[in-house]
């Protein structure tokens, strides 16, 4: 793109092809130059050096052409993760009764990976565990292709699956507690 204000000047764009024209000075063609902007404003765009021709004319010859190279890097967004997409928020909010057993910890899970369609793991952790020994997170679902492991209070799963297989498995998750009289603190 051309960043400048310059009413001597023709640009013309066709394809990816810039043309400027005018009876300007050295100083301002410089000046235009150096206002030539390169954006991409793709979420993953692939990892290729862009490589941009420039070539000036006096109008009776060309110059030779040189090059600009656009190094790209990549950055790495993260996951969106939301537990329950059909409402408001990402957080959800589940009730837990006593003797009633054990209790969703999310509904309709929604993962955003705008660069990525797989993901490598989670970790659900239970924070503030009130009835030490009693109150647990359980997997209930049947996916054997990754690793999980679970000591209670921290589930932790491994393995390149699809997001979509992600958001089941976090739908599988279950809060539980075995306490005849639990801490009515909310987790």
């Amino acid at each position: 793109s051309y960043i400048g204000n310059n009413a001597n000047v023709t640009v013309s764009v066709i394809g990816d092809s810039v043309t400027i024209v005018g009876d300007l000075t050295k100083d301002t063609y410089e000046g235009i130059l150096d206002s030539i902007r390169y954006s991409n404003s793709s979420d993953d765009p692939t990892i290729v050096t862009r490589v941009i021709m420039v070539q000036v004319s006096d109008g009776a010859a060309l110059s030779q052409m040189v090059l600009s190279n656009i190094r790209m890097n990549s950055v790495n967004n993260i996951p969106d993760l939301d537990l329950d997409h059909d409402l408001l928020g990402n957080n959800y909010n589940g009730t837990f009764t006593e003797g009633g057993g054990q209790v969703a910890i999310s509904d309709s899970t929604k993962i955003i990976d705008p660069d990525n369609t797989t993901l490598t793991g989670l970790v659900v952790v239970l924070t503030n565990e009130k009835d030490a020994g009693l109150e647990k997170l359980v997997y209930t679902g049947s996916n054997t292709s990754v690793s999980i492991s679970n000591n209670g209070d921290t589930l932790k799963v491994q393995g390149v699956l699809t997001i979509s297989d992600y958001e089941k498995i976090i739908d599988d998750i279950r809060y539980d507690n075995s306490s005849n009289n639990p801490d009515l603190t909310d987790r």
